[in-house]
């Protein structure tokens, strides 16, 4: 391609975004070299000068070239997209990509492990990390599919608190209660912590083979009747709607609209996942990876062998972990290190906001199941592990393992086979979650409390 039109599409593109408010806008090249030859253009440093003027920062990468953060590439050889603002901006803000058509990606899932060498230094904040919540940078666009839940409701809110996630959907699905109970726990959530720009959508009431499984599991025992027992919601109904859509409907449709692959952050019953996959596997490119809350590397919760949400549905949780997809695991053997201490409830008392309040009902209710079912002293939040990982990826560490869907076993149906030491000779399929920051998973999660608490 002549590197004149190259440069016009990117120009054009860079002057856009800059115009709709972008704050970061990246600018990837296609093939390494050419960026050089590209910044010698006078228009393209003009439009870059244009774009710094109006406050936005142009991120350059090319190939393999280190000194910037490429997080997808495209096919043509030069386009600039954007990062947009919080949901607020975002809704009126025309797309200023829509002229850079983007084909299916090549060479996806590279994961930035680190800061852009040269960028600033971000400062520091109440938590002590480093620029967490300062809102700067490349926000991650996600799903949440879930079954709330205690743990999901703080999932829900880590999610819709910080800059780093861009919090696009929320779908549900049987679990840990009935779907039109997790769907209604879900708008409560969403409710008193006025999250009211997020759709939210009802998914699978069954696993995928239920004849196998005649009866839906539900956990009960610990989330109690409606799913979310402690606080007390009253009668009436939240004000958050539900979407029209099915979970699969609108899963297709956000990764559609969106200019960016989509993180899907399934932590329930991974049924609604296999079944989009299955349905729709030419959408596979829009999906960045499934970062997901189940299994272990060790024992059950449910069985001796098995997790909840991988026994609930066996087979939608191996036709995920045999996508190709690049999935993240966060099992028990982590999440139960993520506990509820009684400090951490009075750290998050303390807030004392409506919110805050109903949070520490939440936990309190959850302490006592875990408590009288499990021996434990504090309730582990096993969920929002997966969120606190996309915000800042330290805080867990994570091992490359082949993990694989026991089936068909007598007594271990529904268990996560991890092979840690490599002895199956199985290629690596998933990233798994081992050692936690608890302190740090803890900040995060009371900020985001303390933050929306203070919106609402």
């Amino acid at each position: 391609m002549p590197l004149r039109p190259v440069v016009d599409r990117a120009a054009k593109g860079i002057v856009r975004a800059a115009e709709h408010g972008a704050d970061v806008i990246n600018l990837s090249l296609g093939e390494s070299g050419l960026m050089a030859r590209l910044l010698k253009g006078g228009i393209l440093n003009q439009a870059i000068s244009a774009a710094n003027s109006k406050g936005a920062v142009v991120v350059a990468a090319a190939g393999n070239d280190s000194t910037a953060l490429q997080p997808y590439r495209l096919d043509t050889p030069a386009s600039a997209t954007w990062t947009r603002r919080p949901p607020c901006a975002r809704r009126a803000a025309p797309r200023a990509h829509d002229a850079l058509r983007r084909a299916p990606r090549s060479g996806r899932h590279r994961r930035s492990t680190g800061p852009v060498p040269g960028a600033p230094a971000r400062p520091a904040t109440r938590d002590g990390r480093a620029g967490l919540w300062d809102g700067g940078g490349m926000p991650v666009p996600v799903i949440l599919d879930c079954d709330p839940g205690h743990d999901d409701a703080f999932n829900i809110l880590l999610a819709a608190a910080h800059p780093a996630v861009e919090l696009l959907a929320v779908t549900t699905v049987a679990g840990n209660q009935t779907v039109e109970k997790t769907t209604l726990n879900a708008r409560r959530v969403c409710s008193v912590a006025g999250i009211r720009d997020v759709p939210i959508a009802a998914g699978s009431d069954r696993p995928l083979h239920g004849a196998q499984d005649r009866e839906q599991r539900v956990a009960e025992d610990i989330h109690g009747g409606s799913g979310l027992d402690g606080p007390g919601f009253g009668e009436g109904k939240p004000d958050v709607p539900q979407d029209p859509r099915d979970a699969r409907t609108l899963i297709r449709d956000t990764l559609l609209a969106h200019p960016a692959p989509v993180t899907l952050v399934p932590t329930g019953p991974l049924t609604n996942i296999a079944t989009f996959l299955l349905a729709h596997p030419e959408l596979t490119p829009r999906i960045e990876r499934i970062v997901l809350m189940g299994g272990s590397t060790g024992r059950g919760n449910t069985t001796p062998a098995a997790e909840f949400n991988i026994l609930c549905d066996p087979e939608a949780a191996d036709i995920v972990f045999s996508s190709g997809l690049p999935v993240t695991m966060f099992g028990l053997n982590a999440t139960h290190q993520a506990r509820a201490t009684p400090d951490v409830v009075a750290r998050i008392a303390a807030l004392g906001t409506p919110l805050s309040r109903l949070c520490v009902e939440l936990l309190t209710y959850f302490a006592a199941t875990y408590r009288e079912v499990y021996g434990f002293d504090a309730p582990p939040l096993h969920d929002p592990l997966t969120v606190a990982h996309l915000i800042d990826p330290s805080l867990i560490s994570l091992v490359r393992a082949a993990v694989s869907i026991e089936l068909t076993g007598t007594y271990t149906r529904g268990a996560t086979v991890v092979d840690l030491q490599g002895v199956t000779g199985r290629s690596p399929n998933a990233d798994v979650g081992m050692e936690v920051d608890v302190p740090g998973f803890w900040e995060l999660i009371v900020e985001a409390v303390r933050v929306l608490g203070e919106r609402a």
